[in-house]
């Protein structure tokens, strides 16, 4: 039996390693219809995605919390995230047209320990944003979209202009080649000087800095997933639930979606 569960230990380890969740909305939906938003463990641009229980009511997943935040509104709505074999999951109906903004976070997982891998004892931090677009053929998108931060750590994207009828009306995706801006903040101020990695559909990576307003950008040049990531890594101890730890990481990850 010790055998055993050490095999085991021994294969997940390395899968935790390599892999990280994100999350996923189909972009587009109607307003008054269910838009349904999921979170996956595995390797997006390798299409992995792991399946099973262990994974979506484990650690990995039952300390994350969820919202949603309409267009132009200041207020935002808890998202009841549902285990099952395949992803975690949410639904939420839009009531109004416009860009809904969709984040997750876990700021209070478990401490691992991943000595053996070079990373000590380890408190981890995960930010999630994606943005859903609801549209109306009676009601036209109304005000500005609000793009605060809404995590501690936070990419923020410009949504893209529609590009046709309403020029002040926007989009949930961006075209290729077309520029992408976003803003980093950390506590709710523009992040200057911070290095962000953008991933590609085809795993090339590009390097932005941001600059003295926070901002970054990047020009797709394929369709499909992007995702802008900040990553940072410190040597701190402490005590969480009372177990030890000497190591904290923060991962922060945007998915923007270009058609």
């Amino acid at each position: 039996m010790k055998r055993s569960k050490l095999l085991i230990l021994l294969i997940v380890i390395p899968i935790l390693m390599s892999h990280s969740v994100w999350i996923y909305v189909n972009n587009t939906g109607k307003v008054g219809s269910k838009a349904t938003v999921n979170m996956y463990f595995g390797e997006i641009r390798k299409q992995v995605i792991e399946k099973g229980l262990k994974w979506y009511e484990g650690e990995i997943f039952k300390e994350f919390k969820a919202y949603v935040k309409p267009h132009n509104s200041f207020n935002k709505e808890v998202l009841l995230l549902t285990p099952s074999k395949e992803s975690v999951s949410a639904v939420f109906i839009p009531k109004t047209a416009g860009i809904y903004q969709i984040i997750a976070f876990n700021e209070t997982g478990a401490v691992k320990d991943y000595t053996k891998h070079g990373l000590g004892l380890l408190k981890d931090s995960t930010y999630l944003r994606t943005t859903f677009e609801a549209t109306s053929w009676r009601e036209k998108q109304k005000g500005k979209v609000n793009l605060l931060p809404m995590m501690k750590y936070d990419i923020v994207p410009f949504p893209a202009k529609n590009g046709y009828g309403n020029y002040n009306s926007h989009k949930a995706t961006w075209r290729v080649k077309e520029k992408v801006f976003a803003v980093f903040y950390i506590d709710g101020k523009a992040a200057i000087k911070k290095e962000i990695k953008v991933y590609s559909p085809d795993g090339w990576i590009s390097i932005a800095k941001t600059d003295k307003k926070g901002m970054f950008n990047f020009t797709p040049y394929v369709k499909g997933t992007y995702q802008a990531i900040y990553q940072t890594k410190k040597k701190i101890s402490g005590v969480y639930k009372g177990k030890k730890y000497n190591t904290t990481r923060v991962k922060v990850i945007t998915n923007l979606n270009i058609e």
